[in-house]
């Protein structure tokens, strides 16, 4: 049986038609009825971006995980001017699925969601460094964006051959989210013999998050 939208009204479209909503609190609920449907009027008014929020979680299912690294690369395309249902389409995500990964940086503008700049979510990446591979735990779009980059020259690199691509990363390091420094491998033998290493599946992942 299909749940009522209030005590009053059966449906969303009854309530929305009953009257003008045009106030602040009307446009808050037709904004979020959009990414969550299936809410009733009493769950959107409760709805909380914090308490959905688990862009700060680190302890996530398997499919969590799936989800969040799909979220991100959803951030990634509304950055570029995509809106959130096209973004999250692309990835084949629903924007409700999407955001409780990425909700507190969204604001909603001129009848939008946008995305806020910079934000500070948490992300597991994994990294060529000097002390080998690994996943480390960083903070903030900066922090995604120069592994990212990295992480595409790299690619780049075990492509065309080209050294410089590796020479520009030479003493550039990052910080994770719990302080600790780590210095991008910038050696080319050495990036050559980590990534012989790595099973072609795990190379194609781990490339791929070069793209957030």
């Amino acid at each position: 049986m299909t749940q009522r939208f209030s005590a009053k009204y059966k449906s969303f479209n009854g309530w929305k038609r009953a009257k003008s909503r045009k106030s602040r609190y009307s446009k808050r609920i037709i904004r979020l009825n959009k990414i969550f449907p299936e809410k009733s009027l009493f769950e959107l008014r409760r709805f909380s971006l914090k308490r959905q929020s688990l862009g700060h979680n680190v302890n996530l299912t398997s499919a969590q995980k799936v989800i969040r690294a799909r979220s991100f690369e959803v951030l990634r395309r509304m950055r570029k001017g995509s809106t959130l249902e096209k973004a999250s389409s692309r990835v084949g995500l629903s924007p409700g699925e999407v955001f409780p990964f990425i909700g507190p940086i969204l604001f909603s503008k001129r009848r939008r969601w946008r995305v806020k700049k910079n934000d500070s979510l948490l992300a597991k990446m994994r990294v060529i460094t000097r002390r080998g591979r690994g996943t480390l735990l960083v903070k903030g779009s900066n922090n995604r964006s120069r592994i990212g980059r990295y992480q595409a020259d790299v690619n780049n690199y075990l492509i065309t051959g080209n050294t410089s691509l590796l020479n520009v990363h030479r003493g550039e390091h990052i910080m994770d989210a719990f302080g600790e420094i780590h210095y991008f491998e910038w050696e080319p033998t050495s990036v050559r013999r980590i990534s012989d290493s790595i099973s072609s599946p795990e190379l194609q992942e781990l490339y791929a998050e070069g793209r957030w």
